[in-house]
């Protein structure tokens, strides 16, 4: 068995005992509130997401929402297209039409977010840095400590990436 299916295989159990705990409901709302998620030490997360026209995930340097470094728009204009912006409702740094980074308001989708070197990456899947990528470099040094995630106009669903242990 080579190791991508073996990670396939690891995953899959992860989902089987995933719990409706892990799943967080967000009703329509219009700013980040409350739900700051702590990625200090870390480089990349795996979100999984669920909704028709837009989900929002901002990244921050604090719990203040007027520290956002980066905004990434899955699902943009009607689930058209996938934008990087450097502020809250901002022009669009860098964008995509690619369908592998649009939602699917049917079944939870996976996608990695990676920031590192002042840079920013969404990517399709469950392997961190594969996949159709969308990235954006920022000119300034920013640092990265939290992650939230706003619904815009409809009910989102979404489940970070699993703990998962060895079985």
């Amino acid at each position: 068995m080579d190791v991508a299916a073996g990670v396939r295989l690891l995953f899959l159990s992860c989902i089987v005992h995933l719990s409706t705990n892990d799943i967080i409901s967000l009703p329509k709302r219009s700013g980040y509130t409350g739900e700051f998620y702590n990625v200090v030490n870390q480089e990349s997360k795996i979100v999984y997401l669920k909704t028709s026209k837009g989900a929002l995930v901002g990244f921050f340097e604090s719990v203040n929402v007027s520290s956002l470094v980066y905004e990434v728009k899955v699902g943009k204009d009607i689930n058209t297209q996938t934008v990087i912006r450097n502020s809250k409702s901002g022009p669009a740094m860098n964008s995509t039409t690619d369908p592998n980074l649009l939602l699917d308001n049917t079944r939870f989708k996976p996608f990695y977010f990676i920031w590192s070197h002042n840079s920013l990456v969404i990517g399709a899947g469950t392997v961190v840095g594969h996949g159709s990528t969308l990235q954006w470099s920022n000119d300034k040094d920013v640092t990265v400590r939290y992650i939230s995630i706003r619904s815009g106009n409809l009910p989102l669903d979404y489940i970070f990436e699993l703990s998962c242990k060895k079985i």
